[in-house]
């Protein structure tokens, strides 16, 4: 199993990605446009492979995360 660095807007729903250093899937993704004072943001809702807990996120749109 290989893993890699991708943009957060180049994600999709059902692939897994690495949050707080536990492995999750995707459940939804949002992304907001960028306003006055800022840069867009990806809302990550997602759920860890481990616990099965949901974990939401809120992350800035050009940051790069480990996935699958």
């Amino acid at each position: 199993m290989s893993w890699e660095q991708a943009e957060i807007r180049e994600l999709k729903v059902n692939r897994y990605v690495v949050i707080d250093d536990e492995p999750c899937r995707i459940i939804s993704i949002q992304m907001s446009k960028p306003g006055k004072h800022g840069e867009a943001k990806a809302r990550l809702e997602v759920v860890g492979l481990f616990d099965g807990q949901k974990h939401r996120s809120s992350i800035p749109s050009p940051t790069r995360s480990v996935s699958r």
